[in-house]
């Protein structure tokens, strides 16, 4: 019996061997049908540039015997001589693309002279004709004028400078295999060098196209292996924001890494108004960095620019500065000034690179200069030196930095009272980020002693540092946070915090813990508060589940009823809605359902009880009656509570339109809110509303009027709502009028009149608010906003409010502009009212290509002035 189930168990095990090898012999047949399968496409020339991945086959030793044998059989065919084409025989197929493939040599004893204009190949046995683009147009051959061979010079890597600057990988992978297209008239391709040479024409050159970067000119040779290309003849270069133009360049395609011999190059980085340009005997770059001797630099667009700075030496780093080594400023070819070296930033910056000149009551008669240098650092360094009459000299620095995956800002300034060494004012500021392995530390640190700008005779200091590690499914930060101010009319104030937060999610569910420690101190005062909050979701696709816990816990306190506020001891809540059912009695709901149940304590009353609600929703419907259109929606809520309370509401809302004419629609709103019962809770109490409103409204192209009211159905002394009338006119697109205001029925008298007027004419304009009180018969506010060009570079702009109840001016604001070509000259007149009284004369002067923070129509608050009150009127 036992032999029996042994061989029994054998012949399971040869089974499954016969089966095994079947199925192997099976694979293999199947493998050399598909290597003896159908006949291959002729090998495309552009294999090996085209970027497309080849298959890689993993191979046992016995695949590889039988691969050997397939070769064997094949190789024969396949290696037999080429042979030449017949007469009459059609040319053979151009496969798709713009670089033509090398053609098949002719017959040894029929030479052939090299193209008109083009050298010849490596290899002079075996010369090649050029071919014309398809589609392109017939020429007369090109004379036969002998040309140097276009030899592409070698690209050296340009100094990067610092080795905080970001450099480029000489190889991106993602530019690896990226196809070369060349397009031309005369376009020629070797492949056994990988050389595309092409000759074109001013009118029509020569272009080649690899990812963002286009390329134009007269001659070009380029080397699909190593991406360089050479080009020669109005030669122009488009990369990005990027455009390089001159006589004669090289440049590497991968590594964007160019050389201009005698051209010009402009660039547009991000924060700039309008590109930079930049010409020079020879100029190199790549993408952030670009190096040039005997240059110049300007943001004049013409080909003859107004103004321009020439230097020995100009380094720009495109997102970040401009350096320019031995400056002379030419305005109109005449040389004004030479500095040893000029720093112009090319990103966003708080102060202008021109002194700033004016007179306020605060500082006096002022000069503001700020000075960019360079910096080993990393970044862009500010010296600030200010000349104020009345405050004396003020002496600042701004310094960026950037080291080891960290960067930062530090900012120092003082005020030099009547220029003696006293250092009565003092303003610094550290701001730094760093990368610590998974984590992230920010710091911010700013320090405040009599500072006439935030509040004089006082001393604030603030700190905060945060450590933050984020993935993709979650975070972690801790943090810290102190505060403290303390001076002649401010008082003692300090609070100290420690935050811990993490949010984690997994799956379908969610969690958020946040602990808060905080100390506060002022007037006397001591307060010590723990606060815990823990969040837990889970959303399922029927319906979601929550847990809140919330708690504030007074640990120290000398000053009772500090707390506030609601807490949650937790709250478990189920929410869902009917389209998120499939099946059971919940697909009977009219729209949401939710269920929660809780304990609550809230202060300052000391309440605590437990709390069910229930809470169903009704889904909006609408209800097409004629050309009318009815909205309906509502809701119902039912609390029950520990303390024997128990309270619901109701609410509905329903909205009736009709168009009853083409200009003509009837508005009516029906909206209830009625809670009814008792609740121990301030949260939970709401107020009672049954409202009806109607509104009018008649539109035509150039008119819009509205007029509506409402009534409380509850009556009372104050049932009726405001009679509202809107008015909108606009005949043309150079007049806008509008005006509303109200008219109360409960008291019999109109409330305030808002009306704005905006009106243009060709290049000037004027916008007009105004708001009157009846009650006062006098005019409360007035706000005018008036520009007006004065010839083709002069222009008037001011701006101004009127307070009617101060019988003051708010603010008011003159400016007289000087529009030129490259830059904008301004002088400001301010009289404000704020904090402190400012009124004065600043003269401001600043490149139109340079971004700079406006300081026209902001208030001392930095608010932004406007005509109106109230915004839109309609």
């Amino acid at each position: 019996m036992a032999r029996r189930v042994r061989r029994e168990a054998e012949g399971r095990k040869g089974e499954a061997r016969r089966a095994k090898g079947q199925a192997r012999s099976a694979a293999e047949s199947e493998f050399l049908h598909g290597l003896s399968g159908p006949p291959e496409r002729p090998p495309s020339p552009y294999q090996g540039y085209s970027g497309l991945p080849f298959p890689s086959i993993a191979l046992r030793p016995r695949d590889l015997v039988l691969l050997s044998a397939v070769l064997c059989l094949a190789l024969p065919g396949s290696l037999r001589a080429a042979e030449p084409p017949k007469e009459g025989d059609p040319p053979p197929p151009v496969p798709p693309g713009d670089v033509l493939p090398e053609v098949d040599p002719l017959p040894p004893d029929v030479p052939l002279p090299p193209p008109a204009g083009l050298p010849p190949s490596g290899d002079p046995a075996t010369p090649v004709q050029p071919i014309p683009s398809p589609g392109a147009s017939p020429r007369q051959p090109l004379p036969a004028t002998p040309t140097p061979p276009l030899t592409p010079p070698s690209i050296p890597t340009p100094d990067v400078g610092p080795p905080t600057e970001t450099e480029t990988p000489a190889v991106p992978p993602e530019e690896r295999g990226a196809p070369v297209n060349v397009k031309g008239d005369y376009v020629i391709h070797f492949r056994d060098t990988g050389i595309v040479r092409g000759r074109g024409t001013p009118t029509s050159p020569t272009v080649l196209t690899y990812r963002d970067v286009v390329m134009t000119a007269n001659e070009m040779e380029a080397n699909l292996n190593t991406r360089d290309v050479y080009a020669k003849g109005n030669v122009v270069v488009q990369s990005g924001n990027r455009t390089i133009r001159g006589d004669e360049l090289t440049f590497n395609l991968r590594t964007r890494a160019w050389r201009l011999g005698g051209g010009r190059a402009s660039i547009l980085p991000r924060r700039l108004v309008s590109p930079i340009y930049v010409r020079g005997t020879e100029f190199s770059g790549q993408p952030h960095l670009i190096e040039g001797e005997n240059g110049s630099f300007t943001t004049c667009d013409l080909p003859d620019p107004h103004y321009h700075i020439r230097g020995r030496e100009i380094s720009i780093v495109p997102e970040r500065r401009a350096v320019i080594k031995r400056a002379s400023l030419y305005y109109n070819n005449r040389r004004l000034i030479t500095i040893p070296r000029l720093v112009i930033p090319l990103q966003r910056h708080q102060y202008n690179i021109v002194p700033r000149f004016g007179q306020n009551n605060v500082e006096g008669y002022f000069v503001k200069t700020a000075y960019y240098y360079p910096s080993s650092l990393g970044d862009n360094g500010v010296a600030r030196v200010d000349l104020m009459s009345k405050k004396g000299i003020g002496l600042g620095v701004d310094q960026g930095y950037r080291f080891a995956k960290g960067t930062g800002q530090v900012v120092l300034y003082s005020v030099l009272g009547a220029g003696a060494l006293q250092g009565r004012e003092w303003n610094g500021s550290l701001r730094h980020q760093q990368q610590l392995g998974s984590f992230v530390a920010s710091l911010q640190s700013e320090f405040r002693r009599n500072s006439y700008q935030f509040a004089p005779g006082s001393t604030n200091v603030s700190q905060m540092i945060d450590l933050t590690r984020r993935t993709t499914r979650g975070s972690l930060s801790f943090g810290y946070r102190s505060d403290r101010s303390g001076g002649a009319g401010v008082g003692g104030y300090d609070r100290q915090g420690f935050t811990y937060a993490q949010n984690q999610t997994w799956g379908r569910n969610s969690a958020r813990v946040n602990l808060g420690l905080f100390d506060t101190q002022s007037f006397g005062n001591q307060e010590k508060e723990l606060n815990t909050q823990i969040n837990l979701d889970r959303r399922l696709p029927s319906y979601d589940l929550g847990l809140a816990f919330n708690m504030r816990n007074q640990l120290v306190s000398t000053a009772p009823g500090f707390l506030s506020g609601v807490e949650r001891l937790p709250e478990l809540t189920f929410a869902t809605h009917r389209s998120r059912i499939k099946g059971g009695l919940f697909r009977y709901l009219p729209g949401g359902f939710g269920l929660s149940v809780g304990e609550f304590h809230e202060q300052p009353g000391n309440v605590q009880s437990m709390r069910v609600l229930l809470d169903l929703g009704i889904d909006n419907r609408r209800f097409k009656i004629g050309n009318s259109t009815l909205d309906v929606n509502g809701s119902f809520k039912q609390a029950v509570y520990q303390t024997d309370a128990a309270q619901y509401l109701v609410s509905a809302n329903a909205n009736w339109v009709t168009p009853f004419t083409r200009h003509n629609e009837f508005t009516v709103r029906y909206v209830l809110l009625s809670p009814e019962g008792y609740t121990p809770f301030r949260f939970d109490t709401l107020g009672k509303y049954h409202l009806v409103t109607g509104d009018f409204v008649h539109r035509e192209r150039r008119f819009r009027a509205a007029v509506g009211t409402g009534r409380d159905l509850r009556g009372g002394q104050f049932a009726w709502h405001d009679a509202r009338v809107r008015l909108q006119y606009s005949p043309s697109e150079n007049f806008y009028l509008a005006a509303a205001s109200s008219y109360d029925f409960n008291q019999g008298n109109w409330r305030d009149v808002v009306a704005e007027s905006r009106m243009k004419f060709g290049l000037a304009f004027l916008n007009l608010g105004l708001r009157y009180t009846p009650l006062s018969g006098r005019v409360g506010s007035v706000r005018w906003n008036l520009f007006t060009p004065i010839g083709r570079k002069y222009s008037i702009q001011t701006l101004g409010g009127w307070n009617g109840f101060s019988r003051q001016y708010d603010y008011r604001l003159l400016r007289f502009n000087y529009e030129h070509h490259d830059f904008r000259a301004s002088l400001s007149y301010v009289d404000q009212v704020g904090f402190q009284n400012q009124k004065g004369l600043r003269f401001m002067l600043h490149l139109r290509a340079l971004p700079l923070q406006e300081e026209f129509a902001v208030g001392p608050f930095g608010q932004s002035l406007s005509t109106t009150e109230v915004g839109e009127i309609f």
